[in-house]
């Protein structure tokens, strides 16, 4: 590989790293979301999708600690990766992870669109999955998530709080101090990431298809996704596979909880509908998990 110094351009990275497989068939892919959309549920999908894999590293903010990022580059452009705390990282590191993406392999991430992520996507030959799901579950799935583990950046903040209430709430509406964002809230994360959704080289799947009749979706959709999964990626799945796919992968993953959908129907009351509604209503609608308002 050749030598990462102040002179290096991306394309040298880029060139310095190609493997010698380039015309094996199997896709790479990429597989994006909101934290707490459904990633762990589609990855267990893909996992049982014969002939793929997962790859490290997940495009996520730890990639600031990746030795690329800290050499000194001729080409200084930077991009965002994570969503609930988004930091920059060096274009370069990105390129550098997704060209050393092996075919058949798939990465994960959290990462806002972005016009140069998106093209260095495809011209990597990268098949993008993006997950999305009932943004009210999302929020009560973040609080159960942080909860559990005392080591995330947002565990003490959660935990002083006296109810779940509050929780959601600030869940809802992000933690903000000293003038800095711990944690964005609902509405500023999704407008982070639903143009991913308006790009054609882009398949946007809904937690609520994927998790099947167990997780109280239907079977059917479940199927059909998983097949048409298939399509984007150039892998065939026939009904019978589609079917045994998707009993195979509920439930999987370490941050899997209960999978269910609507749960936040149990735990929202008037006043956090309207919290809700006023933050990310809008959203709710323009994303069809409601007609209007009035819900």
């Amino acid at each position: 590989m050749a030598s990462l110094d102040e002179e290096t351009t991306l394309d040298q990275i880029t060139q310095s790293t190609r493997t010698t497989s380039q015309d094996d068939a199997r896709p790479k892919i990429f597989v994006n979301s909101l934290p707490k959309s459904g990633t762990h549920l589609l990855t267990s999908i893909l996992d049982n999708i014969s002939g793929l894999k997962y790859q490290k590293p997940a495009l996520n903010r730890n990639l600031r600690w990746r030795p690329i990022d800290y050499v000194r580059l001729w080409d200084q452009r930077t991009c965002l990766v994570g969503i609930g705390r988004p930091r920059k990282v060096k274009l370069a590191t990105l390129y550098h992870i997704l060209n050393g993406l092996h075919p058949g392999r798939y990465l994960i991430g959290h990462v806002p669109y972005q016009e140069c992520v998106h093209d260095s996507l495809n011209s990597f030959g990268i098949r993008t999955l993006f997950v999305t799901r009932d943004p009210r579950d999302v929020v009560v799935s973040q609080v159960h998530y942080v909860l559990k583990r005392k080591f995330h950046h947002l565990h003490k903040d959660f935990k002083r709080l006296r109810t779940d209430k509050e929780r959601i709430i600030t869940a809802i509406l992000g933690i903000r101090k000293s003038n800095s964002v711990k944690s964005r809230g609902i509405a500023e994360k999704l407008t982070s990431t639903l143009k991913w959704a308006d790009q054609e080289s882009v398949m946007v799947l809904h937690f609520e298809e994927l998790i099947g009749e167990r997780g109280g979706g239907s079977l059917e959709s479940q199927e059909k996704a998983i097949m048409n999964i298939g399509k984007h990626i150039g892998i065939e799945i026939g009904v019978e596979e589609a079917h045994s796919i998707g009993e195979s992968a509920f439930g999987k993953g370490h941050t899997y909880r209960k999978g269910k959908i609507g749960g936040w129907q149990h735990v929202f009351d008037k006043d956090v509908k309207d919290i809700f509604k006023r933050a990310a209503g809008e959203h709710l609608v323009n994303m069809g998990y409601e007609g209007d308002q009035n819900w």
